[in-house]
């Protein structure tokens, strides 16, 4: 009975997995996860602060992300804790950091994928040649 081998790249899968899954978990435990895991509230951003009301009452933030000269009203998405709605210093912005924060969740596992097909895709063709 031939011996069937195991694909020389499914340990570079595994490991890819891996780092995607200790990275999902280190995003969680961050403050900014509130960015992914948080309630939505639409406001509006102008003269460096985000206003947006929650549940009937209005609320003020900090928006590190606006020049404070800027006095024009312009829509902010802020994200709110879930345990803690209230509380202002856990509301995030969003911004860029959440899409930076969401592709370096993810590079991980497309590259686990892309791997895996690309390996599976030349064992194929391998597999025909001879």
């Amino acid at each position: 009975m031939p011996r069937v081998s195991r694909p020389p790249f499914l340990p570079g899968v595994a490991v890819l997995l891996l780092v995607g899954a200790l990275s999902v978990v280190l995003v969680l435990e961050d403050p900014a996860s509130v960015l992914w895991t948080g309630i939505p509230v639409h406001g509006y951003s102008s003269g460096g602060l985000a206003y947006y009301r929650y549940d009937g009452t209005e609320y003020t933030v900090d928006n590190t992300h606006q020049d404070p000269s800027v006095t024009t009203r312009v829509p902010t998405t802020v994200y709110l804790d879930r345990a803690a709605p209230d509380d202002t210093s856990r509301a995030r912005i969003d911004g860029p950091t959440r899409w930076f924060i969401g592709a370096f969740v993810l590079v991980w596992f497309v590259a686990a994928g892309s791997l895996l097909v690309v390996g599976y895709a030349r064992r194929l063709r391998r597999g025909r040649a001879s």
